[in-house]
This record gives structure tokens, sequence and C-alpha cells, in this order.
């Protein structure tokens, strides 16, 4: 089958030949309609992250909606030809969705919403899996708390917007246009602060005496991670799912703040993780979208041959929603 093939860390992905695999049992086989291009992709692609890297030459990218073609023994909760999405392979031992075709742990599948195309779905199961466990597992998110969204319309953020939204939250988002602010209002953001207008906020919201919210969710990390500690509340959460830079924690110390992360990646390499766990969350993600409660944005499509063009548009940034692509290898 084709694949667009990653040789060597910090090259550009190619078009090549590999095996196409049998699902063996337990597993199941998808005929790949559609991927997304995440920023843990660029990262991998380049060496960045090499604890959650497959081996080389692979096959990248979790993110995934097709077609079950094929189902190994064992395994009933799918069948040839359900329509499916996940987030499914791609890291540390597994090959990912840049194929024609990916076996799986249907564990970390789910049936597709039936209201979105492949494309729609495919852009949904990382950011909406991380988002659902930075607000839910992680931060404890329950009606009528402040939370703050950092990056209110990236990927991650705008299905963390409309995920606080539906739960009674009062959503503040963090955006960086008026653009931008006026589409968080429309997901269900309560509020929306540009960050280039940060400090006189923070100054306005100071003398109030109202900054502060229970709860902080960082998508940027870096300096937004700092104003995500500058913004919480004495003794609230902070969740980032960015913590690579160096900070000074002198604030959460004084303010007896909680700092936890989110990593969703962590199902793929650590074994105490309970992989079911992706697909119950995926189940309850089409449940609101079936339901009209829940929608994913997409900035840009490309081809997967295109897969180094994707990969260089999300590392350029200054869109709102994901970047996915379509199947054009077979």
């Amino acid at each position: 089958m084709k694949a667009m093939l990653l040789n060597a860390f910090g090259d550009a992905f190619t078009l090549g030949d590999m095996p196409e695999a049998t699902p063996g049992p337990g597993q199941v086989r998808i005929k790949v309609e559609a991927s997304s291009v995440n920023p843990i992709d660029t990262k991998i692609r380049i060496g960045a992250v090499p604890a959650v890297s497959p081996e080389l030459p692979g096959v990248l990218h979790g993110d995934v909606a097709g077609t079950i073609d094929a189902v190994g023994e064992g395994v009933s909760a799918f069948a040839v030809g359900d329509r499916v999405y996940g987030i499914a392979g791609g890291f540390k031992g597994t090959n990912g969705a840049l194929a024609e075709t990916m076996v799986v742990n249907p564990e970390l599948i789910a049936h597709m919403p039936k209201n979105l195309d492949f494309a729609e779905a495919a852009a949904l199961p990382l950011v909406a899996c991380t988002a659902w466990i930075a607000l839910f597992e992680k931060a404890g998110l329950q009606a009528g708390d402040r939370l703050m969204v950092q990056g209110g319309t990236g990927g991650v953020g705008h299905i963390a917007v409309q995920l606080a939204a539906l739960a009674g939250a009062d959503v503040t988002a963090t955006v960086s246009s008026d653009e931008k602010a006026e589409w968080a209002l429309r997901m269900g953001a309560n509020h929306a602060i540009r960050y280039d207008q940060w400090d006189a906020v923070k100054a306005e919201a100071q003398a109030r005496g109202d900054l502060g919210f229970d709860l902080v969710f960082d998508t940027p990390g870096g300096i937004g991670l700092d104003r995500s500690i500058e913004a919480c509340a004495r003794r609230g959460t902070v969740v980032g799912i960015a913590g690579r830079n160096e900070h000074n924690l002198g604030l959460v110390h004084s303010m007896e703040l909680t700092l936890k992360f989110a990593f969703l990646i962590g199902y793929f390499i650590d074994p105490t993780r309970r992989q079911q766990d992706i697909g119950d969350m995926l189940a309850k993600i089409a449940s609101f979208v079936d339901a009209g409660k829940l929608t994913p944005v997409i900035a840009e499509s490309f081809p997967m041959t295109q897969v180094n063009e994707a990969h260089a548009r999300l590392e350029r940034g200054g869109f709102m929603g994901k970047i996915v692509l379509t199947q054009d290898l077979a």
C-alpha cells in the first residue's frame, strides 16, 4: 500500500510503499479517509519527543477517520463497513494514519458522529480527548466555575470552550484578534480577552479585585502559562498541555495554586493507562456532536500527499480550528 513515510527525524515526508498489515486477534483495520495535523505530529517529525516517537522509517499521525475493512478474531464492538474515528497510532510502537490503511486497537476508536464527514471527524479525536481530560479529569470543572481558556480559538481551545459552555461554566477565552474574539463568543464563551491587551486587562481587573479564575486551561504554553498562573484565583487550578519551557513558580507557591498537565500520548507509552478510556471519551464526544452541541472547525484542508505543506501551515499559525488531510494515496 501507499504511505507518506518519514525516513529520518527532521526530513520531509516522502511517498512510498509498505506492506499492508492484516489485523490480528483483537485488532481492526481502517481504510483511512482522513487525518488531521496536531502539534505533537510536528514535534515527532523533527525528533523533539523521542519518548513517544515510532521507529523509522515510519508512518505518523494519530488522528484518523475512515471505514473498517477488516476485523480480527475476538472483536465484537465493530464490523466491516463501520465508519469510525479515533486517535489510534503514529506513536511509539504503532503506525499512523498517513497511509491507505491502518491497523488499530479498537479500544482507541469509536463510531463516527453521524452528521460529520470524514475530514470533520478526523479533526476531533486528539483535541477533543485532550480538552476532556484537562477540563473534567484534571481540573474537575463544575457548572458555575469561572474558567479561562488560553488559546480559545486554537485546535484544542475551540473544543474546550464548547465543552466548558456545555458544562455550565462561565468561560473566558483569550484570543489574538477581534475576529477571533467574536468567533469565541459564537462558540459559547461568555467573554473574550486579547493577548496583546493582557497587561491592561490584568491591571483593570486587579483594581476591581476580581481577577481570579477558579480554573485556567492553558493550551499554548510558554508565556501563556505564565499569564495563566497570574490569572488564577488563590487556591485555584491551572491545567496545561505544553510544559517544556522554564517558569518561575513563585506565584504558584504564594497563591497556593494547583498546577497540572494533561498528556494524551501517555495512553500510548504508559502500560498502566486504560486505552478503552479513549474510546469511551470519543463515544461521548460523538453524542454531543450528533445532538448539535459540539462542532469541529476546519481551518484548511490538504490532500494527504501534501502533508509537508500541511505541517508548514500548522507551524505558521494564525488560523482558527484544525488543519486536516484527506485521502489521495489510493
